[in-house]
């Protein structure tokens, strides 16, 4: 999948969905078609002044420890596909700078507290806190071969979007603080739309 990651085909996808492109800064998720329960399995492309500049390990799921123990009664979030425009600020997450959650967002709830993710069902606006962030701060992206086999989501994420390794993270952070923009727009698109 990563392979077909190109900037031509983020374009591409964009112009047919009718999605913003910002020629200076892109913050885009790609929720890949692999459904193996609490891995990191997705892909987050940073691209900055129409180069992708890394396209890094993350999650758009949620971790089996939420799903089986969500924090609503109407089941744990997951943000569908579509572009959120200026729904992001920097802020803090836990104790460092993240992107946090700055408008409303919509998400499907998952409620019936087993190890897969539902993809569809009522679309629900009541979810605080989903941020971009990163997971532990001792996983670096130089041990990926050894950590992605070991590694899991877990807690990590409830519905936020989740970078696998701090370096790829902070690589993230310091192209948004650089970019002197006070509102990110994030765009979650599927694997399908490389078809």
């Amino acid at each position: 999948m990563k392979e077909l990651i190109t900037i031509e085909r983020l374009k591409s996808i964009f112009q047919s969905k009718n999605y913003q492109w910002n020629p200076k800064l892109n913050l885009i998720g790609v929720r890949t078609n692999d459904q193996t329960p609490d891995k990191f399995n997705d892909y987050f492309c940073l691209v900055v002044d129409d180069k992708i500049v890394g396209t890094f390990e993350c999650t758009t799921d949620p971790g089996v420890y939420w799903l089986k123990n969500p924090g609503r009664i109407n089941g744990t979030a997951i943000l569908p596909p579509g572009q959120y425009v200026d729904s992001w600020t920097i802020g803090t997450h836990k104790t460092y700078q993240a992107l946090v959650q700055c408008k409303t967002l919509p998400t499907w709830r998952d409620a019936n507290k087993n190890e897969i993710v539902d993809y569809s069902g009522h679309v629900y606006n009541d979810v605080q806190g989903l941020n971009i962030h990163r997971g532990h701060e001792t996983w670096l992206s130089k041990t990926s071969k050894y950590l992605l086999g070991v590694i899991k989501i877990d807690k990590y994420s409830a519905a936020c979007q989740v970078l696998a390794f701090k370096d790829n993270f902070d690589m993230l952070i310091a192209c948004c603080l650089g970019s002197k923009k006070k509102y990110f727009t994030y765009t979650l698109i599927v694997e399908n739309d490389f078809k």
